[in-house]
């Protein structure tokens, strides 16, 4: 077991360092951008903007984990709320600990387990919760559409990765319902060692309940959103809360689609990030520092909340995942 974890280690040391190396090649030579200047931007930044920004991505954790109690006394479960956060948050510090695509909400169904939820009943209440962000993603990818004066290659693919994470959806709650869906998705399942889960209807929540957790989703949404807007801003004086919300919020639709390899994504996020970043036209000086300056404010502002919950709770996930 510590040889397995040890070589875990190091592949999950050495994709890092290729995400990073990947960044700062993009950076330097496909968009010239010079580094010494995008690090003379960072130290620009004044400390008030950067405290606001600290504060503001600090709620995203809580009001991640009341959307999840909503949804989890949605199906008949009070496990209470303490319980639901230290679960919640524990399962997003599988981010960093597990970087595998799809590991916090491996996390929020073995939490649920781990609580005496049924597996069924855990999987589709964590599926529910996952099915409510990526339509709400829709909903604003269709409102951007309406204000949009071109539709450029990064709306297609963000069109397009939106409607996919959508497609998979709907083909999950189509196979609850009709056994010619469910057969095949139950036969790969079953190849996959998840023997114990039989489909079952999703139980979409009553509409004041989901209209609740809605409002939850964009609200932590708007918290990402300001977040990174207060730095891009000030950085790059023809950023607008348009941009922030395609760079620090749509556009991780993305990796839901796509392997992620580092801690939290990180290398592969920013990556992407700034490739939007040109596709906006924005100055890629600016941008690379605001987006270097918000994963620091993410990691600064999220670590010290999940490490009690991951020292509570990660140790049983991590064994649970493995």
């Amino acid at each position: 077991m510590k040889t397995s974890r040890a070589r875990s280690a190091v592949k999950i040391a050495v994709a890092t360092s290729l995400a990073v190396a990947a960044l700062v090649a993009i950076s330097k030579y496909a968009l010239s951008v010079d580094l010494a200047q995008a690090l003379s931007y960072a130290s620009e930044v004044p400390a008030h903007l950067l405290a606001l920004s600290l504060a503001a991505r600090s709620l995203g954790p809580l009001l991640h984990s009341a959307q999840f109690y909503v949804v989890v006394r949605s199906h008949g479960y009070d496990l209470g709320f303490r319980r639901v956060l230290l679960g919640m948050y524990s399962a997003l510090a599988l981010e960093y600990v597990v970087p595998v695509g799809g590991a916090t909400e491996v996390g929020k169904v073995a939490f649920l387990a781990h609580e005496g939820v049924p597996l069924s009943s855990a999987v589709k209440i964590t599926f529910l919760h996952r099915l409510a962000h990526s339509v709400f993603v829709a909903v604003e990818l269709a409102l951007l559409a309406l204000l949009a004066r071109k539709i450029d290659g990064l709306f297609l693919w963000l069109l397009t990765a939106t409607a996919v994470v959508n497609a998979l959806n709907l083909a999950a709650v189509a196979s609850t319902r009709f056994p010619r869906f469910s057969k095949p998705l139950l036969k790969y399942a079953s190849k996959l060692g998840y023997r114990e889960v039989e489909p079952a209807d999703i139980g979409i929540p009553a509409r004041k309940t989901f209209s609740t957790i809605l409002l939850a989703i964009g609200l932590e949404k708007a918290a990402s959103v300001v977040s990174g807007y207060l730095i891009l801003s000030h950085l790059d004086r023809s950023a607008s809360l348009v941009h922030s919300l395609i760079i620090f919020d749509i556009l991780l639709v993305t990796f839901w689609l796509l392997p992620v390899v580092t801690p939290a994504g990180v290398g592969q996020v920013e990556v992407a990030q700034l490739l939007a970043s040109a596709s906006l036209d924005l100055n890629a000086s600016s941008a690379l520092s605001a987006i270097i300056l918000y994963r620091l404010v993410t990691t600064a502002s999220t670590i010290p909340q999940l490490i009690p919950a991951l020292i509570k709770y990660g140790a049983n996930l991590v064994g649970r995942i493995e």
